[in-house]
């Protein structure tokens, strides 16, 4: 108003908050023309005064909107392009973050320019990829090339692009995708599949083998270029004890030693270093693993496989490996799939794809609501909920790193995730929203459950085996302040069955006696097959006349059982020492 008066200007345009009567404030435009001066000074105006407070809260929403979109391509590395295919003019989009702000940097050029930053090596196929655009016929394309990074560098970029504008004639004029900067991730890929390549050429070319031992018969079967590296392959005899003799002299003693005590102490596994002369001369270092997958009735390994490896040149890389595996970690930690943000209330204001697979809402029906209603995380070990991620990351500003966590999604379907969240802030430098990345980990999770699971459990009866057992007594034996009690079950007729049906009718016969004992036992007590016709139970936290009781009931469960099979009929009895 006061430039108004000063400069002589006819005209008014200007927009302020206007003070209410509750003491809020409202937006408001005032537009004017000056109507009359007097010795050439305004004296009157005339306007219109417009409320435009909705308005402004639409324009201040959608610039935080467009702050949100650019953070997530910021914090993923990703630009976006357009193609105008007849021009063949193209249009890059980086996003910047200065001070917690992101500003886009736009890049244009025609394809023969832009193509200088692109590494040599992959300029055709950049050149190509546009083309297709206009000539493949397809509409959708992607492709892998490596471009100057601002370090310095040739990092790898994943593009994703489509055709999304056509000419009169219907042929393609405009297409536009996203890039994305997968070099972390892409070289590990690269080093994963290189090492695939060089374990595939280990077994042709070093001393990489399968064995298998007989241990009844000393018969002991290995690759044959293995044979050859160590000797001629007509001169090889298949047994252990001649496999022992090309140990080395330092390592022999110690390795004999190790395996009869691994046999002795009934180990599943077997395990040991040591070198063994090749037909060169040369001492070559090879990680011996296996396990023992049969034994008879009285526990003695009958039969056990395995691998033979070359770590020679392993030893030499451990420390670069190590460091390579840390590096590989890191970086598969700081890569998401799934990606939600929300505003500084907590509320939800985007989700990707990948994220409403996880949490299975439309994005429509997830917009506007709080993460804790439209899912539940909760940690893995403990159950505990974990409260709404988003409200603690706005609360400390800070960002967040959680793990070893379970989502449970809007239909009860439930994932292993890990997941960060990360302040998004504004032009004060105060938190307007968050972003989460959510990396899905399901398949892996699953997969250690169900290896635990066998290492633990007897494959024939699925209760406890004698590892788990031991465990679990050498817990309770640490305990104090409680009664347990520890019984061995041992079948007295389970022989007979085996010798007139065939081990076919005594393995139904544990199956059915493992799934009577299971009923006779509580849930806190450990059941477990140690091995042959032999159970143990261990009676956790009660009293010995309770203890007596249960074991009463065991046995009386297992001399009532009535067995048949085919045309023959068995009662058993058992003795069980407490």
């Amino acid at each position: 108003m006061k430039r108004l008066f000063k400069t002589g200007e006819d005209k008014l345009n200007i927009e302020y908050r206007l003070k209410l009567a509750n003491d809020g404030y409202r937006w408001v435009m005032v537009r004017g023309q000056v109507i009359e001066y007097k010795n050439s000074k305004v004296k009157r105006i005339v306007g219109i005064l417009t409320d435009i407070h909705e308005l402004k809260e639409k324009e201040q929403q959608l610039r935080a909107n467009e702050q949100q979109n650019s953070l997530a391509m910021s914090s993923t590395d990703s630009s976006l392009f357009h193609y105008d295919l007849d021009k063949q003019l193209l249009k890059i989009t980086c996003f910047i973050e200065r001070n917690g702000k992101v500003f886009p940097d736009e890049l244009y050029g025609q394809i023969h320019q832009v193509k200088n930053a692109i590494h040599p090596d992959d300029q055709r196929a950049f050149v190509t990829y546009y083309d297709n655009f206009k000539h493949s016929g397809k509409r959708s394309h992607s492709a892998k090339w490596r471009t100057n990074h601002p370090t310095g560098t040739y990092q790898w970029q994943h593009l994703k692009g489509q055709v999304v504008g056509w000419d009169n004639k219907g042929n393609p004029c405009v297409a536009a995708g996203i890039s994305q900067n997968i070099h972390d991730s892409y070289l590990i890929e690269l080093q994963a599949n290189k090492s695939n390549q060089r374990y595939q050429l280990a077994f042709q070319d070093t001393f990489h083998s399968v064995w298998d031992w007989d241990l009844s018969s000393d018969l002991l079967t290995v690759n044959d270029n293995l044979t050859e590296k160590i000797f001629h392959i007509k001169a090889w005899v298949p047994t252990m004890f001649f496999w022992l003799s090309f140990i080395h002299p330092e390592d022999k003693d110690a390795a004999i030693e190790k395996l009869r005590q691994q046999l002795l102490n009934s180990h599943e596994y077997l395990s040991d270093t040591y070198r063994i002369k090749a037909k060169t001369g040369n001492w070559i270092w090879i990680y011996f693993k296996g396990k023992v997958t049969d034994r008879n009735r009285e526990g003695h390994a009958t039969r056990a496989i395995g691998t033979i490896i070359d770590i020679s040149d392993q030893k030499s890389h451990e420390f670069a490996l190590a460091h390579e595996k840390e590096l590989a970690e890191k970086t598969l930690q700081s890569i998401g799939d799934a990606v939600i943000t929300t505003d500084a209330t907590a509320l939800i204001t985007s989700v990707n794809n990948k994220a409403k697979s996880l949490i299975k809402f439309d994005e429509k029906v997830a917009l506007g609501q709080l993460l804790t209603a439209i899912c539940t995380i909760y940690e893995e070990k403990s159950g505990s909920q974990i409260q709404n991620p988003f409200q603690q990351c706005i609360q400390s500003n800070v960002p967040l790193n959680l793990s070893n966590l379970i989502l449970r999604s809007h239909d009860d379907e439930e994932f292993y995730i890990d997941c960060s969240v990360s302040p998004i802030h504004g032009t004060k430098g105060t938190p307007i929203g968050c972003v989460m990345v959510i990396r899905d980990i399901t398949r892996s999770r699953k997969m250690a459950h169900v290896i635990e699971h066998r290492a633990q459990h007897d494959s024939l009866t699925n209760l406890f085996n004698r590892h788990a057992f031991d465990k679990q007594l050498h817990e309770v034996s640490h305990g104090i302040d409680f009664e347990h009690t520890l019984c061995y079950i041992d079948l007295d007729q389970f022989k007979i069955v085996n010798d007139t049906c065939g081990h076919i009718a005594g393995d139904e016969l544990l199956r059915q006696l493992s799934a009577k004992l299971i009923e006779e036992t509580r849930s806190s007590d450990v059941l477990a097959r140690l091995g042959g016709d032999e159970f143990g139970i261990l009676i956790n936290d009660c009293s010995p006349r309770r203890s007596l009781s249960i074991a009463n009931q065991v046995h009386k469960c297992i001399t009532e059982h009535s067995f048949r099979w085919q045309d023959k009929h068995f009662k058993l009895t058992a003795s069980i020492v407490i």
